[in-house]
């Protein structure tokens, strides 16, 4: 049987050679190495608050008014990167991805390491193409699906908070600071994390205690979700693609330059839009949503979907004084 290999254009098979030893030298960096990107290091404070809209009481989508008493979350580490967030992606010719089925995932073979920290390699299913790959197939001008919203590339990573910490988001908190490097931030991802025994969390990482009212009847509810709620296509408990702006302006993505202070705003709006407790019997007693009652898992899928939203974490920088 004549093998396919010969039928590849004598370029592709020159780049691929390039490629794999590029990608052989990134994986034998040292200690020191800053993953390819020629930036400064960098002290980045972190931060926690509520978005505004979530401080007071608002209205869902569905009608309920919503007043949040508690919200915790567990989080394991914080990370920013080069890539834009989800549903902004741009269409430069370095973020196509070769026709896949859309289950395909994150296409990362190829990880960044950050001031010498490597980053989690994110899995991807079997049929997705590695990074590498897709490099070369764009270098041959071989047909690409142009990435659009839902997909997302996370490029040079470029900072990090590595510290386990149980956040209380009614009240904002400063974080144990990170380290990066200069460049332009325009995403991140919060990876969560089983809280510690003294948090009061039991297994949740995620809570919120709030008061729905709506035509008379109210509800207090307790909205619990573990690792396994948060887990993604790879089953890492991780929300990527989450927008990264300049405190300053305002601006999509922030030109980090020096010392400064990143910001993380959780938006519970976003959290408890589709929130419905309407099929709960009104009682004054705080109920436990728990997702293996019939009754409550219309609930819990709700909270579940609210939490899994990338646009519900912004993050924002500004630099030292």
């Amino acid at each position: 049987m004549t093998s396919t290999l010969h039928k590849l254009p004598f370029a592709l098979l020159t780049i691929s050679a390039a490629w794999l030893g590029a990608g052989l030298a990134l994986s034998g960096c040292g200690e020191d190495d800053l993953g390819g990107t020629s930036g400064q290091r960098v002290t980045l404070t972190t931060e926690a608050k509520l978005a505004p809209d979530s401080s007071a009481p608002f209205v869902n989508d569905l009608g309920w008014e919503l007043s949040v008493q508690e919200a915790k979350l567990s989080l394991e580490a914080l990370r920013y990167f080069a890539g834009a967030p989800i549903a902004r992606l741009d269409p430069f010719p370095t973020e196509t991805y070769a026709t896949a089925p859309a289950s395909a995932g994150l296409l990362t073979s190829l990880t960044p390491r950050v001031l010498g920290a490597p980053i989690a390699p994110r899995t991807a299913s079997p049929q997705a193409l590695p990074g590498v790959i897709r490099s070369l197939l764009h270098a041959a001008q071989i047909p690409s699906a142009a990435a659009h919203p839902g997909h997302y590339v996370p490029g040079e990573a470029l900072g990090e908070m590595l510290t386990r910490v149980v956040i209380d988001l009614m009240h904002p908190a400063a974080l144990p600071p990170g380290t990066g490097v200069t460049g332009r931030y325009r995403s991140g991802w919060l990876q969560f994390a089983t809280p510690p025994a003294d948090s009061g969390l039991g297994d949740a990482v995620v809570r919120v205690v709030v008061r729905a009212s709506q035509g008379g009847v109210s509800h207090e509810l307790q909205l619990d979700a573990t690792l396994t709620d948060l887990a993604d296509g790879h089953g890492d408990p991780i929300i990527e693609g989450c927008p990264m702006s300049s405190a300053a302006s305002g601006a999509d993505g922030a030109e980090v330059r020096g010392d400064g202070a990143i910001q993380l705003e959780v938006d519970l709006a976003l959290w408890l839009d589709q929130l419905d407790p309407s099929p709960l019997t009104a009682s004054p007693e705080r109920v436990t949503v728990d997702p293996n009652r019939a009754e409550h898992q219309t609930l819990h899928r709700a909270f579940r979907r609210g939490i899994r939203q990338a646009g519900a974490y912004r993050f924002s920088y500004r630099p030292a004084p």
